[in-house]
């Protein structure tokens, strides 16, 4: 079997001793085919060494300066415009491959003659060892509006085509959130999930998810941003507007820790146009206290 080549992007922010691990798990999957890009945002020159150090012994590893704006999605837009393989995966500097993971999304592809574009599979918490992504318990086919629509949420991994991203990017004025990038690839290919763990999501007090219980105002419009873009879409989904009605409970939640009760309660509105539910009316009781 011939393998497509990979490109596995690691976005790494001064934590060269988190660093290490997830690049040797990449180097331990022997893919025959592969391109690792470490996009470095920091100012640590102890990640340039680590890098250094590894592409003595690999030369498919490379090291970039992230030159997009500050931040995870700068990082990620710098290697994006750098990526040389056929198949492209994100790997955050925290995490870990397991064992074959390139190796069995690669063969799905190519089995599948590359009718599907994107690859799936789940991912193992490290708190509690569950499947992060939920919603599924098979491997098949995925509809693009399981992802839409919230059917499929949590975190889950794979390879894309590297085609399909064309003049898609990260949304550099969000941290954290990259909902709407991926809603956009999701939309342009199918997609066929492997109901396996391949990646190890590490979580602890210094990822970047736990950061941003600290920048709920930050965090609410990246949620804005995705229902501007599902209120866009030409479809008719009866889940449409539970998952709206959801997504402004959420934004009404984040604008009342971050102390702005007026858009709260805008939002609050919009849920309950959506959907008359009883979360809406207890937040709603929370933004007048």
């Amino acid at each position: 079997m011939e393998y497509p080549k990979v490109s596995v992007i690691i976005p790494t922010y001064n934590r060269p001793y988190l660093l290490s691990n997830a690049l040797e798990s990449v180097i331990e999957q022997n893919y025959p085919h592969l391109e690792i890009l470490v996009v470095d945002g920091g100012c640590c020159s102890d990640t340039y060494n680590v890098v250094k150090d590894f592409s003595v012994h690999y030369p498919y590893i490379h090291y970039l300066k992230n030159t997009q704006k500050e931040g995870l999605h700068g990082a990620k837009n710098t290697a994006i415009n750098q990526i040389q393989g056929e198949l492209f995966t994100f790997l955050d500097d925290d995490d870990i491959l397991l064992q074959n993971a390139l190796h069995r999304l690669t063969e799905i592809y190519i089995q599948k003659n590359k009718v599907y574009g994107i690859v799936l599979s789940n991912r193992l918490r490290s708190d509690n060892k569950e499947l992060s992504g939920i919603g599924i318990e098979e491997s098949r086919e995925v509809d693009t509006d399981e992802f839409w629509y919230g059917k499929l949420s949590g975190k889950f991994f794979g390879v894309v085509a590297t085609s399909l991203i064309g003049k898609d990017r990260f949304d550099e004025e969000l941290k954290g959130r990259d909902k709407v990038f991926w809603n956009k690839i999701y939309a342009k290919s199918k997609i066929f999930y492997i109901h396996q763990p391949m990646r190890i999501y590490s979580i602890h007090s210094d990822s970047l998810t736990a950061s941003l219980y600290y920048e709920p105002l930050v965090e609410a419009k990246s949620y804005e941003k995705e229902i501007s873009f599902l209120e866009n879409l030409k479809i008719d989904n009866p889940q449409k507007n539970d998952y709206l009605a959801t997504l402004h409970n959420e934004i009404a939640k984040l604008y009342l820790a971050g102390n702005k009760k007026f858009k709260a309660k805008e939002h609050l509105k919009k849920s309950l146009e959506c959907k008359l539910g009883l979360e809406a009316f207890s937040i709603w009781l929370r933004s007048l206290a």
